[in-house]
């Protein structure tokens, strides 16, 4: 159990030191970030659609229709009742019809002269016609109760009628010299009868407006709802688009209307947009971070790699010197032609071991910014080229490679001879490396307009055109594995490119052609030298 603990804690620990893990931390919070502004800038919105509006206006002119049948036929009852008034059948008339509270008669002439007045009281019932009223028991007796004054005017025409408002009452009257004849209605008692009526009256008239969409509602006197159509979700629904006013002598009903809606979902643009931005910024950071740590690891790998392949490098030239000096010290009596060759073994050893220092030590130079100047002096190109061809010519003649050299560089110049041999050292050994069953190296020199160019050439596998770029950074080889058959440290190209480099000049991996293998082309200034110009160059210096 002990051992399962340490193994978890352990990939737990490795996540937690490697670059996922900032990277993992600024994902979520920029999901979080992402998330949030999506809350934020969420807002619903209830959006109207199109309706068939005649249909609504179809609907309010049928109520206002029946609110005016319906007070012409309450008009016709009252003015029945007033032309009875004088009649045994006044009484029976007025307590059955609905809303009168009070029948009076007033001298217009001499006021005081036989007026009388009688109220009213009964119930409404469901069973009754609406219009009608059942009674209580009645109460016919003598009020005192005043009636307006514009009722008792003396010019009303003979024969004249129709309805006066005043206060919350309404007064149908007649004249009839010298007399005249009062009905006292309540409105609000007529009012409610009305709203009855329209709930029933509504139901088969309003099928059109249920297909005409909604929704719809229409309103009584006092607020109360008689009919809603299409109800569903109205008390979301706001403000109505349209509210039509349904006119009757008995008070004001309301048709309300809503267009259909919808309710949307939509996002603050400016809210949305900080979110993502936040967003995008955070995930960018994490991948920099990241990409950042994994360069770091990779070049700390690659570190690790190289003094691995440092010292497997030294190792071997070391143990071919040591070796073929002890054959060479046990030969040299029996068999000297044998020990001289066991000493050149040592002297191309040596040489090797030299060139790997030499990088090893350029490369530390560059890395803590202590890069040595280029040292000018008179050169002539075809002696370093000799010299470097005669270096290896040996390990070439080992390896079964084939050495061609075309043009010349015959003229002297001033360039870095040191740092020529250099670059020209590492690029034959590539040759050596990964091109020995192409067995041919082939240089071509060309000297011309104060410039040296030398292509290094070769009929090996080539480079491949994803990794020709990539051939030039510290650490950098087409394999990485020790033991992989092939040697090197893998700062070679790096160096030789920075050489050139300081001496005025580039180094470029040339464009594979068919079959010709890789091909590495230096060029650099090569000023003639001319011996007064430079010994005053040196006086200046």
């Amino acid at each position: 159990m002990a051992i399962r603990g340490d193994t978890a804690w352990e990939k737990v620990r490795r996540w937690l030191l490697s670059p996922w893990m900032p990277l993992s931390l600024l994902v979520l919070l920029a999901a979080a970030a992402l998330a949030v502004a999506v809350f934020l800038s969420r807002q619903e919105v209830r959006v109207s659609e199109e309706r068939d509006w005649q249909a609504v206006r179809n609907f309010a002119l049928g109520v206002q229709q029946e609110l005016q049948r319906l007070d012409t036929l309450y008009t016709g009852h009252v003015r029945r009742l007033l032309f009875a008034a004088g009649s045994q059948d006044a009484r029976r008339r007025a307590m059955e019809l609905p809303g009168v509270v009070q029948v009076s008669r007033v001298n217009a002439e001499r006021p005081g002269m036989g007026d009388w007045h009688r109220t009213i009281s009964g119930r409404a019932t469901d069973e009754a016609p609406v219009l009608f009223f059942e009674p209580y028991p009645s109460m016919l007796s003598e009020d005192t109760r005043q009636l307006p004054l514009e009722l008792r005017d003396p010019d009303l025409n003979p024969g004249a009628e129709g309805w006066y408002e005043a206060g919350d009452r309404l007064y149908y009257w007649r004249r009839d010299q010298p007399f005249v004849h009062v009905a006292v209605v309540d409105p609000q008692v007529v009012g409610a009868i009305v709203d009855r009526w329209l709930q029933a009256w509504v139901l088969p008239v309003g099928r059109a407006l249920r297909l005409a969409g909604g929704p719809d509602r229409l309103t009584g006197l006092n607020g109360q709802v008689i009919t809603e159509v299409n109800a569903a979700g109205l008390d979301d629904a706001g403000r109505p688009e349209k509210v039509q006013p349904l006119l009757s002598r008995f008070g004001t009903w309301h048709l309300s209307s809503w267009a259909p809606s919808r309710v949307e979902t939509r996002y603050h643009p400016v809210g949305l947009a900080i979110g993502i931005g936040v967003s995008v910024l955070l995930v960018l950071a994490g991948a920099l971070l990241f990409f950042q740590q994994e360069n770091a690891a990779r070049l700390a790998r690659q570190r690790v790699s190289f003094v691995n392949r440092v010292s497997h490098e030294l190792r071997t030239p070391l143990t071919n010197i040591l070796l073929n000096a002890e054959l060479a010290e046990d030969t040299a009596t029996l068999d000297p032609p044998q020990a001289v060759s066991r000493l050149g073994l040592i002297r191309q050893e040596a040489r090797r071991l030299a060139r790997l220092i030499d990088n090893v030590l350029t490369f530390s130079r560059r890395e803590a910014g202590r890069a040595g100047r280029v040292q000018v002096r008179p050169t002539c190109p075809d002696d370093v080229i000799a010299q470097v061809l005669a270096q290896f010519a040996p390990s070439l003649e080992q390896h079964d490679i084939r050495a061609e050299l075309s043009g010349a560089a015959p003229e002297r110049c001033l360039l870095d001879a040191d740092a020529l041999e250099q670059i020209l050292g590492n690029l034959i050994s590539n040759v050596e490396k990964y091109a020995a069953k192409g067995g041919e190296l082939r240089l071509e020199v060309e000297q011309a307009g104060g410039r040296l160019a030398v292509r290094v050439a070769d009929r090996g596998p080539g480079v491949a055109p994803a990794a020709a770029r990539r051939i030039f950074r510290p650490f950098e080889r087409l394999h990485e594995h020790v033991s992989e058959g092939v040697s090197g440290t893998g700062l070679g190209l790096t160096i030789a490119r920075e050489l050139a480099a300081r001496m005025g000049g580039e180094l470029t991996l040339l464009p594979e052609r068919s079959g010709t293998g890789a091909c590495f082309e230096l060029r650099v200034p090569a000023p003639p030298y001319v011996p007064g110009k430079a010994a005053r160059r040196g006086a200046a210096r």
